[in-house]
């Protein structure tokens, strides 16, 4: 009778291994739901996502600052995805704790069920490659390196870009991924 693997279980929340693993499943999308095409595309996805934060700590462009690129100045990946209008669900609480919406912590509850139900497949692959991410055991590959690299990335369905000197990379997983352009030139005072 073969063994019963262990159940599938995520790494604490209130670690950055734990946060990134919960941000990137967050960000993706699994069968059934919007964006899904398979789950090649939702790992590539979260591929892109984990090296947007390396980018956002430590990669800012020539003739950008981090405050511009991620809207927040800091070193630490648990400040960047709490920042305000960085990643939807993530907010920093009064006691500088990581706050997540509870949708999130569901859903993700939910694919945990979902992939502790018979044998290891899809869903747990997955997983695994998000708590991989998280914790550094994989090595992110960015997708769209040779196009500048990835910087952001907002839902497809989202209405409206990025903004300023963002340019679209590709889309994967339900989301659609940006690198920066060129600065823009710097501002000239009055009577310059």
């Amino acid at each position: 009778v073969p063994k019963k693997p262990a159940p599938l279980t995520m790494p604490d929340i209130n670690t950055p291994q734990g946060l990134i693993a919960i941000l990137l499943l967050n960000e993706v999308a699994f069968r059934g739901e919007r964006g899904f095409v398979n789950y090649t595309d939702t790992k590539a996805a979260m591929s892109a996502i984990r090296i947007e934060l390396t980018n956002r700590l430590s990669k800012i462009p020539a003739g950008y600052t981090q405050q511009q690129i991620a809207g927040i100045t800091t070193t630490d990946v648990v400040r960047l995805i709490a920042a305000s209008g960085q990643y939807e669900g993530f907010s920093m609480g009064a006691d500088g704790k990581v706050v997540i919406q509870q949708r999130i912590t569901d859903r993700i509850q939910n694919l945990i069920g979902i992939a502790n139900q018979g044998a290891p497949g899809a869903v747990t692959d997955a997983i695994n490659q998000a708590v991989g991410l998280g914790n550094g055991s994989i090595i992110p590959v960015d997708p769209f390196a040779g196009r500048g690299g990835t910087y952001g990335h907002q839902a497809s369905n989202y209405q409206g870009g990025m903004g300023g000197q963002w340019t679209l990379v590709g889309t994967l997983s339900g989301n659609r991924f940006y690198t920066v352009g060129p600065p823009p030139p710097p501002r000239r005072g009055p009577g310059r």
